[in-house]
């Protein structure tokens, strides 16, 4: 590397020798940079391999969608029954079920050593079929472990909830990675994205599905008839078995090159997040997403306060696939060039506008005007869940497309899962902070089943105003896709930039241990 300065007036230069770690992270930096030209890209594409590979019912790619269809059926299949088992049947205060949902979605949080054990350690030469695999059979176990305990404790379902997350987080790094690769390599700028949108749109229809099978069959006490919440764990684990299995076999990577070591790894991720194109924008999606508070008590509300089912429950949780489905074809569809500063002022504005359904729930303003009905309490609660979903599905393709552009070659795994862990630890803090919250207004289950909503209306309107917070922050987003390019053509680094997105990252893993030991253990 030869290095030129001026010194006492005259130029003088030096050669110094860079290590082969280096070497290798200035080259895939300098190759990121090139992505990012329109021309460049264009002559890469070639359009028969690009009808292969970005075909979702290609033989070589139906695992990939089948495991988006599996996890997007196992978040929403376990949520309903599970929020009712704690609170109807395991009588669980809002902090501990705070702690249970947290730990079921800690484990995206820790999507980076994921990542990196894919990238870094190939099994038999394959760095992305093997882990797939063994995420998947972790979840399974897991699952079939619940079933076998037939009523698991809360400490039981806490870390059973969270070890089969980690293997569902595992095999959902694998599906992300060999998207991104197949993105970078075969699409071309105008259509980045494209493929993962597709993907979305399966795993929320997967969504659906799970949300529909979780409020049916769990309802013995309101129907007499259904399964028991063994039976939901059985069914949730088995699920993946049934779907996945078959294409299994069929499973191609399209990158196969000797893997970068986890030193190098970490050399070359320090590197992209001191770029001012990658911290910048992941510093607004970090703290929009902190400012996000969901009301940790919602469930408790619901069930204790207004006397939900589990059917009713389930209800809200399928109105939020399918609003969020409708969000993810929406964008797809109509607003793929739409500005992202545009869509994030006008989603936020919307979701607080809605979050009024839930505030006159807590109020009972719907009954002093005659819709004191359990339909109308349902509609309004669905009304104002719904429509939060359908803000989050509409913001969340704009971040993966961005995301996607910013991942360095042979780290794609690593890289795109500590991109979208940003966006991952600002929901589970923001959860965490809401718990805390909801212990300072004492939004308690004995006061909810007292009909003491006095700290529960305070956190309702304190959760529907702090998230217009996050807007302050929206200069550091590019507006569209054409600006997100210049940004990383400049190439503008800042070591300091990279050290503070790393601590935070790092100061807020801590905290979300730290308060989930602690709630666990008191």
């Amino acid at each position: 590397l030869m290095l030129t300065n001026s010194e006492n007036g005259r130029d003088s230069s030096h050669v110094r020798l860079l290590s082969r770690d280096e070497i290798i992270v200035e080259e895939k930096i300098r190759q990121l940079s090139q992505e990012f030209s329109a021309s460049y890209r264009q002559s890469e594409v070639d359009p028969e391999e690009s009808k292969k590979w970005l075909n979702p019912y290609a033989i070589e790619n139906i695992a990939i969608f089948a495991s988006y269809l599996s996890v997007g059926f196992g978040l929403y299949f376990i949520q309903a029954p599970l929020q009712y088992y704690m609170v109807n049947d395991l009588n669980s205060s809002p902090a501990q079920q705070s702690v249970v949902m947290g730990l079921l979605q800690l484990p995206f949080a820790l999507k980076l050593f994921c990542g990196f054990l894919s990238d870094s350690t190939p099994i038999y030469g394959k760095r992305r079929k093997p882990y797939f695999l063994i995420g998947w059979l972790i979840y399974v176990v897991c699952n079939i472990i619940l079933a076998i305990l037939v009523t698991p404790t809360i400490a039981e379902l806490a870390v059973l909830i969270f070890f089969a997350g980690m293997g569902f987080i595992q095999a959902d790094v694998c599906t992300d990675a060999m998207i991104v690769e197949r993105s970078k390599k075969f699409e071309s700028i105008a259509t980045r994205g494209i493929l993962q949108a597709n993907g979305y749109i399966i795993r929320f229809f997967g969504s659906i599905v799970g949300a529909a099978f979780g409020a049916i069959l769990y309802n013995q006490d309101s129907w007499g008839w259904g399964l028991p919440i063994w039976g939901i764990f059985l069914f949730n684990g088995f699920f993946p078995l049934f779907v996945i299995t078959p294409f299994y076999y069929f499973l191609v990577e399209t990158v196969v090159e000797e893997p970068l070591g986890v030193w190098v790894q970490l050399k070359l991720i320090w590197a992209l997040v001191q770029r001012r194109a990658v911290w910048r924008p992941c510093a607004f999606i970090f703290i929009y997403n902190m400012c996000i508070l969901t009301n940790p008590a919602l469930n408790s509300f619901l069930v204790d306060g207004l006397g939900f089912s589990n059917f009713d429950i389930g209800l809200l949780v399928l109105s939020g696939t399918v609003f969020a489905y409708v969000a993810i074809v929406v964008y797809r569809k109509f607003l793929f060039e739409m500005s992202w500063h545009t869509l994030y002022i006008g989603s936020t504005a919307i979701s607080a506008l809605f979050n009024i359904f839930l505030l006159v729930l807590v109020l009972g303003v719907n009954e002093r005007i005659g819709m004191g009905a359990i339909q109308y309490e349902i509609l309004l609660a669905m009304g104002a869940f719904g429509v939060i979903q359908f803000i989050v599905g509409i913001q969340f393709l704009p971040a993966c497309r961005m995301f996607i552009g910013m991942c360095p070659e042979g780290t794609e795994g690593a890289s795109y899962a500590m991109l979208t862990t940003l966006s991952n630890i600002a929901g589970t803090l923001a959860y965490s902070l809401a718990g805390v919250c909801a212990d300072a207004f004492q939004v308690t289950t004995d006061n909810l089943t007292n009909h003491d909503y006095s700290g529960m209306w305070r956190l309702t309107v304190l959760c529907g105003c702090v998230q217009f917070t996050g807007l302050l922050f929206l200069p550091l987003l590019p507006r569209q896709i054409k600006e997100q390019i210049e940004m990383q053509e400049n190439d503008i680094s800042s070591p300091f930039a990279g050290a503070v997105f790393i601590g935070v990252m790092g100061s807020c893993l801590l905290f979300i241990f730290i308060y989930t030991g602690i709630t666990v253990s008191s």
